[in-house]
């Protein structure tokens, strides 16, 4: 579902897990709470709002100062902009989770995949899952584990031979993924969105892991839904067909009829868009 296609937010108290857990916060905590404070009574369904040159006036906001706060409260995806004139902005559900958590949120849960995420618990899910992933492939690759455990990351029927040099190419796609996803840019190669598909799978299983008294199921399902924005960065969700199994009419697994089944594992790595022909990704031939 495309960002214009959410619902929108009801408004009220939306839990974030980690807030408890939280340290090192935006160090700009106090003016953004102070601004989306303001927005929260500007919105639209306010009973009490002010018009968007009092809430200026009240909140400095045209002061050199507070421009660069402002401006991070739409680059963190904590505000967006309302279609009614007379409430210029409303609040995300990112913004309703840090303004009821007191600003309690690491600052890189807030930062990560901010154009991507519009929930902090998919964002720190994520962050968690990644930082997982990576560890358990590393730590394979050091115990002479790799090729099992690399295996298991690939679609149903790949019919590759995971050696120690895939596996060193598909650990570089990860990490390179991760970093690009903070900053909310696209997969580099096909071998990154195989990646994707994998970290989404380690994040669900992260969610499910804090629900409890804190954390409901009704929050467990939205945040996973929310997982599903990451395809916005592709050009689609195509490369989750690969991990679908299909059979023949005696029932046996075949390979799906895929563009994507038809190339080889290096051509895995061929580069997308303009992303830098650099480490793992290569230039198409």
């Amino acid at each position: 579902m495309k960002r214009t296609d959410r619902p929108e937010s009801g408004g009220g108290h939306v839990p974030y897990a980690g807030a408890m857990e939280s340290s090192h916060q935006f160090e700009q905590r106090e003016d953004l709470l102070k601004i989306l404070s303001g927005i929260a009574r500007n919105q639209p369904g306010a009973t009490n709002y002010w018009t968007s040159q009092e809430m200026s006036a009240e909140l400095g906001l045209d002061e050199p100062g507070n421009r660069g706060t402002t401006l991070a409260v739409m680059y963190l995806g904590l505000a967006r902009e309302s279609e009614d004139e007379e409430h210029p902005f409303e609040l995300s559900k990112v913004g309703e989770q840090y303004l009821s958590s007191g600003g309690l949120v690491g600052a890189d849960v807030l930062k990560f995949a901010a154009s991507v995420f519009d929930d902090l618990n998919t964002r720190r899910a994520v962050l968690v899952a990644g930082a997982r992933l990576f560890d358990d492939l590393s730590d394979a690759m050091a115990l002479g584990q790799g090729q099992e455990v690399f295996a298991s990351l690939l679609p149903p029927n790949s019919d590759v031979v995971v050696d120690g040099n895939l596996q060193a190419r598909l650990l570089a796609s990860l990490s390179a993924f991760l970093v690009r996803l903070e900053f909310s840019q696209p997969a580099g190669c096909l071998a990154e969105e195989v990646l994707a598909v994998n970290l989404i799978a380690e994040a669900e299983e992260v969610l499910d892991s804090w629900v409890g008294p804190e954390f409901t199921e009704e929050s467990r399902d939205e945040a996973v839904a929310e997982l599903e924005e990451i395809f916005t960065l592709f050009d689609d969700s195509d490369v989750t067909l690969l991990f679908v199994e299909q059979l023949d009419n005696a029932g046996n697994a075949v390979s799906p009829p895929r563009t994507y089944e038809s190339l080889g594992i290096d051509e895995w790595f061929d580069v997308f868009y303009s992303t830098p022909v650099t480490g793992h990704v290569r230039a198409r031939r």
